[in-house]
């Protein structure tokens, strides 16, 4: 696997754009993906920036291949989308929130509604 295939899962992976990536690294976005693609050679310097960004060993990025990708980059999606990830928990804990007051009213209603029938057919049973 080549060194920009392996910039780029790494990327994925942290969850990054390209534009974030080049921001991050201080360059253009052309000249990112030209590194991803294999456009322009990565230097030793430049590689130490992008390990540091995704989070981990520049050795470890020069050495990624299929079999690390759960391995060695599964912290760095735990830490690099934990943020996002708190905040789609979050985004969803408020939507069955919401879904249980909901639920809680309708049940309320329904409550209601039985108790009115089973007052109502003792009524009608008593006066029979």
């Amino acid at each position: 696997m080549k060194l920009g295939h392996k910039i780029r899962i790494g990327r994925q992976i942290k969850g990054y754009s390209q534009e974030v990536m080049a921001e991050l690294l201080g360059i253009s976005h052309t000249a990112y993906a030209k590194m991803e693609r294999g456009e322009t050679k990565v230097t030793e310097d430049k590689l130490s920036q992008i390990a540091n960004v995704l989070g981990i060993e520049k050795e470890d990025l020069k050495n990624f291949d299929e079999k690390m990708i759960f391995k060695n980059f599964n912290n760095i999606l735990n830490s690099a989308n934990s943020s996002q990830y708190n905040n789609d928990f979050e985004n969803e804990r408020k939507a069955y929130l919401q879904t249980i007051e909901l639920l809680k009213a309708q049940n309320e209603q329904q409550q209601a509604v039985i108790t009115q029938l089973l007052a109502q057919l003792a009524a009608s049973q008593g006066t029979k």
